[in-house]
């Protein structure tokens, strides 16, 4: 016999009793989330920052009414609506505009402008959700998708200071926050340590004491005030729950295939960006989402494989609003398939859901560790240092160590190869075991750090107990390949625009120069600081860096010295990009620095 089953659309809910309880106790919880993130941003940064958190909701709020009173007007009928006053504020209950402001807001950095609010929220309310009839109505969620419009739209604006990053302890020089440093440090999110970032431990990212978005930081309040939700039947914990253990497993199996302690790595990728808040608050809107138990944990895989993808493969920091929309996309094809399902085919899908998490983790983790393109260094240098191993009457031979040190424009070492005599035989399988360890720490240095160190201050992990004579020979040969370079620094501060009143900030921006002293050519070049009054201005810079370098690698002190304007670069036009401005700051850093050149 057949039988029929029937359901409502996947994006078409009819009203339940309990939505009232449920919105409320929602937007509660993320009030309360609000409320710590206001009260960081109020004791760390100031009375301004506090009241910039509060006025960024208020305004969320106002605006969202607004539009939903003007829904409201454009749709009302005499004589079927009755009096319009009453038949507005009915709309507005019912179609719980505030939780999307309240939302929106929590997805924005503290340095958002007013306008961008206002414009955040209008394509939230009336775009993404009126278009398609309202609440419950919608196939996407509102918030994650006015975040998305404002991402692109205004990128460059979002920033999590008001005037200047230097205010604000917990971000970069330039204004990076943690996830978006994080990313720019370490390709394909690889690294096993925090070093260099503004946070200190992993204990700092659990807590949320650091600027990011209002609602991402604080992990532990928001598992907190997510399992209180779950308990009240707010939301449904299946796709919360199979988003975080995909993105976990997936981070502890990267982890292992290229040397990074797992347990660490693996808590600190889940705990950095908006992973938690995103699954926690907007993965599970029980309008956007599948009707089925099976559906909900489906896209929470799905989710995590679009947020994996983009962390690892991609130049994006972080990716939790696309992995959202994605899986608001696949919600409606997922409910076609299951709803009405509820005894069948269940150890299939269970199947189905295991094998996406086998699937997620096969696209995270293959990437890493497929044959890797050989780097071809900007230059190679052949550095020597010849000696004895030890004092012993035995040894009448000195030893002579020869190594070609590769560098990038920048004069960071990025290949290091050992040509002859590195060691002793009594040492030759310790060093055997331990040297490709001991070579890549030398990595990602820079020529200035290398020749600042000695043989009493040679860190611990470029060292081989019982074996430091051979790694005080490698760092002596590798110094030596820089024999006849000299690191000049210089600095310059300039506002962020030609008009001092609308900048009214300086920007400082730092310049080391690597000049060969045996004919005076620049042979290495780099800047750091506040390149850019804003990452779209610093993002335009380092796209164009090796430009910049090329330009003044291979010149002369005197012939840079000579000039009296910066230069033209081949590749670019700076007054089409916008960094006229930032271009002579650097330009006027590396004047500084020459200036002191004496040959």
């Amino acid at each position: 016999m057949t039988t029929f089953v029937t359901s409502p659309g996947p994006f078409l809910r009819n009203p339940l009793a309990q939505t009232k309880r449920a919105m409320r106790d929602y937007t509660i919880g993320l009030l309360g989330l609000f409320a710590f993130s206001t009260a960081f941003h109020w004791l760390t940064h100031g009375f301004n920052y506090g009241m910039k958190a509060i006025g960024m909701m208020v305004t969320s709020l106002i605006v969202t009414l607004l539009a939903d009173a003007l829904v409201a007007a454009l749709t009302y009928q005499v004589g079927r609506d009755g009096r319009l006053l009453p038949y507005m504020i009915r709309s507005i209950k019912k179609n719980y505009s505030y939780v999307t402001a309240v939302l929106m807001t929590l997805t924005l950095p503290i340095g958002t402008p007013y306008m961008v609010v206002i414009l955040g929220n209008l394509f939230a309310t009336l775009i993404v959700k009126y278009t398609f009839g309202g609440f419950g109505a919608n196939i996407f969620n509102p918030a994650a998708f006015g975040r998305i419009f404002v991402g692109l739209a205004f990128g460059g604006q979002l920033t999590a200071y008001i005037t200047r990053p230097s205010e604000v302890p917990s971000l970069t020089a330039t204004g990076q926050t943690v996830t978006t440093a994080f990313s720019a440090a370490y390709p394909q999110w690889l690294s096993g340590t925090l070093e260099g970032l503004p946070v200190n431990n992993l204990w700092q990212l659990i807590l949320g004491t650091y600027s990011g978005a209002l609602g991402e930081t604080s992990v532990l309040l928001i598992v907190l005030l997510g399992v209180i939700l779950t308990l009240l039947k707010a939301h449904n914990w299946r796709p919360t729950v199979f988003f975080l253990m995909t993105l976990w497993l997936a981070a502890f199996g990267l982890a292992l295939v290229n040397g990074l302690p797992p347990l660490w790595y693996a808590f600190t990728f889940v705990s950095l960006g908006s992973a938690f808040f995103g699954g926690m608050f907007m993965l599970t809107d029980p309008v956007t989402s599948p009707t089925s138990n099976f559906g909900k944990a489906l896209i929470g895989i799905i989710a995590a494989l679009v947020v994996l993808i983009i962390r690892t493969q991609t130049s994006l920091p972080e990716g939790m609003v696309y992995g959202i929309a994605v899986a608001n996309l696949a919600s409606p094809i997922i409910d076609k398939y299951t709803t009405g399902l509820i005894n069948q085919w269940v150890r299939v899908r269970y199947g189905i859901l295991a094998g996406m998490i086998g699937v997620t983790m096969m696209v995270t983790i293959l990437p890493t560790i497929a044959v890797s393109v050989p780097i071809t260094p900007y230059a190679t240098y052949r550095g020597t240092y010849e000696g004895y191993f030890s004092d012993s009457e035995y040894e009448t031979d000195p030893t002579t160590l020869n190594v070609d040190v590769g560098v990038d424009r920048s004069m960071i070492l990025v290949k290091i190869d050992i040509i002859s005599g590195i060691t002793t035989s009594g040492y030759a399988t310790q060093w055997t075991a331990q040297c490709p360890a001991i070579l890549d720490a030398y990595l990602g240095m820079s020529v200035q750090d290398v020749l600042a160190m000695n043989e009493a201050t040679i860190p611990i992990n470029l060292t081989i107990a019982g074996a430091s004579t051979t790694t005080t020979r490698l760092l002596l040969a590798i110094q030596d390949a820089f024999r006849d370079v000299i690191v000049l620094e210089g600095q310059a501060a300039s506002y962020a625009c030609e008009d001092e009143q609308a900048c009214p900030s300086l920007n400082t921006v730092q310049a080391l120069v690597y000049v060969n002293q045996t004919d005076d050519t620049l042979v290495g070049l780099s800047f750091s600081g506040q390149i850019g009054s804003s990452n779209t201005y610093v993002d335009k810079v380092a796209t164009n860096l090796t430009l910049i370098q090329d330009t003044y690698l291979g010149l002369t002190v005197s012939d840079i010295l000579a000039m009296s304007n910066p230069p033209i670069y081949s590749g670019f036009n700076p007054t089409e990009l916008r960094i006229t401005v930032t271009l002579d700051r650097l330009w006027d850093a590396l004047q500084n620095a020459l200036g002191g050149y004496d040959g």
